[in-house]
């Protein structure tokens, strides 16, 4: 029943839609409107931009504007490849869809049916999810992206450390944009096919559309010469940054592409998912799976300064793997995408058979939307906006707010104050259940923070409190505070301004550490109990390595770390478990003081025989 309602909305959309009358387009001066795009392009200050345009199937307009790398000279053109970031996603739903077209799945089969291990942090969700929420954001998930954005993790394993990730909301309650469940259905893909998601889009839909110089991975952007280098504003100046290797959510993202290529992409999907016309087209993605990934499925928003771009826009919803909206009155079909140092857009009125790409080599820009709009309203005949002078003039308001913002943390910082430890103590390293690990390393007198491929450099802001430079040409990374325990030592760090590390306690050094006879460990053998609370402690020696053991619990390995005292190895991170033994003048044990921290100290008795 469920299924025969989703098709049936997407069914009644189809109908409404073909029903609405085509308004004249206008011819547009593409001479002026380059004029315009490159005025947007130097007010925003993006170094370099192509814009390509496609109307009634063929590309009318593909041209590139600024530099690929700035203050070099090489020029932008129609085949410079760019990272398109999330609009990527579009092609991971095309994928499923060709999968529900040829009948190996359906939009609303439970993810489990492909993935029998997947699992989230709660059964119902678990048991529950559909392909179709995954690819309309209606997990309840948050983003969790630290997970794979840099670290080298691989695709399998990000998804299976899912049940550690706590929802931030009710599932199925609200829009809540999710990359991880686009490196799911990547798996899914993978799982149906037996081949990696990267290898089906290129062979599934790179290849018969002939986007041949389109890839999914920056490796293979080596040796290639027409390229965008990634840029970023940091500090105030306009710096080049690496590329960002996304390989391990590559279905959420890792394409790269030019616009002479992803007009090709827009063609296909105008055209009702046909290469060519008449007996010889071919069908790549049906009429019907189009229809129903342009169908609402999620109301999601677009508050905040951004906002101001879409002044023409009654409302923003999500279908699946594409953002819906209406323009002056028109229906929008459109994805963006950001990465390290890109920007993109795809756009589509569909009902005039218009679409519009842009791909830029500066992060977080507003000006793909703004050519955007331009390319409309050109063809709209309107030209009552200046949307590269609104959005300059939003980016200053951002800047202000991001400069202000920066000063009151300033003029909030506490002068005078010193490390609560030697900066040596801080260093360790931090484990989270989701997240995984943070190193600190104690280097040249100095802090320094490590997570796979991020590096960044600790300077002393307040207290234990540290601030972040990013090591790459990256915006700084914030403030790190480090918490003590009722010890008084370092016990766990807020890292990122996400979410708590707990330190791992530190084992003794191979080159520090106690060696001790099989003999020497029966001298501590037996049971220990606390009378009051019922505390029961067996020491005993196994495989030559002397264990405790609590009722219930695995043992533990015993690494001895001083005469008589041991710690209790392969504890999670944030607990630590010390023992001491007190032997009477006869050679018995006497006491065994236990400490946990957290917990507290208890002293123990043998048990008597």
């Amino acid at each position: 029943m469920k299924s025969r309602f989703f098709f049936g909305v997407a069914g009644v959309l189809a109908a409404t839609t073909s029903c609405i009358a085509d308004a004249a387009l206008q011819s547009p001066d593409f001479d002026a409107l380059s004029e315009t795009l490159e005025a947007a392009r130097e007010a925003l200050e993006a170094p370099g931009m192509a814009v390509a345009i496609v109307q009634d199937g063929e590309v009318v307009y593909a041209r590139g504007f600024g530099e690929r790398t700035l203050g070099e000279g090489d020029a932008v053109d129609a085949h410079t490849l760019f990272a398109i970031g999330s609009a990527s996603k579009a092609f991971t739903s095309a994928s499923i869809a060709m999968l529900v077209d040829q009948g190996d799945m359906r939009w609303s089969d439970r993810v489990t049916k492909h993935l029998p291990w997947f699992r989230m942090h709660d059964p119902y969700p678990t048991a529950e999810l559909r392909i179709g929420d995954m690819l309309s954001h209606r997990s309840g998930l948050p983003r969790g992206d630290l997970l794979w954005y840099g670290s080298g993790v691989d695709r399998k394993k990000i998804v299976e450390s899912l049940p550690e990730l706590e929802p931030d909301s009710s599932f199925r309650s609200r829009f809540g944009y999710q990359n991880i469940m686009y490196l799911t259905a990547g798996l899914i893909i993978e799982e149906i096919t037996e081949q990696t998601w990267d290898d089906f889009v290129v062979e599934r839909i790179f290849t018969p559309l002939g986007m041949s110089e389109s890839n999914t991975s920056i490796i293979e952007l080596s040796g290639l010469d027409n390229v965008a280098t990634p840029h970023a504003k940091i500090d105030g100046e306009m710096l080049a940054v690496p590329y960002r290797n996304i390989d391990n959510a590559a279905p959420a993202g890792s394409i790269n592409s030019n616009v002479t290529d992803m007009a090709k992409w827009v063609a296909l999907l105008l055209n009702e998912g046909r290469i060519g016309e008449g007996r010889d087209a071919e069908q790549v993605i049906t009429k019907g799976s189009i229809d129903v990934m342009w169908t609402p499925l999620s109301v999601a928003t677009a508050v905040g300064p951004g906002g101001a771009l879409r002044a023409e826009s009654h409302f923003l919803l999500y279908g699946l793997g594409w953002f819906l909206q209406d323009y002056r009155g028109e229906r929008v079909v459109q994805h963006g995408g950001n990465i390290d140092g890109m920007s993109a857009l795809v756009a589509m009125m569909p009902e005039h058979e218009l679409g519009v790409v842009v791909l830029t080599n500066l992060n977080g820009t507003p000006l793909t939307n703004v050519v955007v709009n331009e390319v409309f309203d050109a063809y709209l005949g309107f030209d009552d906006h200046d949307w590269g002078a609104e959005a300059a003039a939003v980016m200053a308001t951002v800047q202000a707010a991001q400069e202000a913002a920066y000063e009151q943390a300033v003029a909030d910082r506490v002068s005078d104050t010193s490390p609560t430890h030697e900066l040596e103590n801080y260093a360790g390293t931090y484990k989270h259940d989701y997240y995984g690990e943070i190193v600190i390393e104690f280097e040249d007198d100095a802090l320094v923070v490590k997570r796979g491929e991020l590096v960044g450099d600790l300077s002393h802001w307040h207290y234990d409190t540290f601030e972040v430079e990013n090591r790459a040409p990256l915006p700084d990374l914030g403030l790190m505070t480090f918490i003590l325990g009722a010890d008084g030592k370092v016990r766990e760090v807020v890292a990122l301004g996400i979410d708590e590390w707990m330190k791992e306690p530190e084992k003794p050094k191979a080159d520090e550490s106690i060696e001790i006879s099989e003999e020497e460990m029966r001298r501590y053998i037996g049971t220990y109990v606390h009378v009051g609370l019922g505390i029961e402690v067996n020491i005993f020696v196994a495989d030559g390595e002397l264990r405790s053991q609590l009722p219930g619990q695995p043992p533990f390995e015993l690494l001895a770390t001083g005469e008589d005292q041991f710690a209790v190895g392969g504890l999670p991170p944030q607990v630590t478990v010390n023992l001491v033994f007190t032997f009477a003048e006869d050679g018995s044990v006497e006491m065994l003081t236990l400490t946990q921290t957290p917990g507290g100290t208890f002293e123990l008795l043998p048990q008597s025989d």
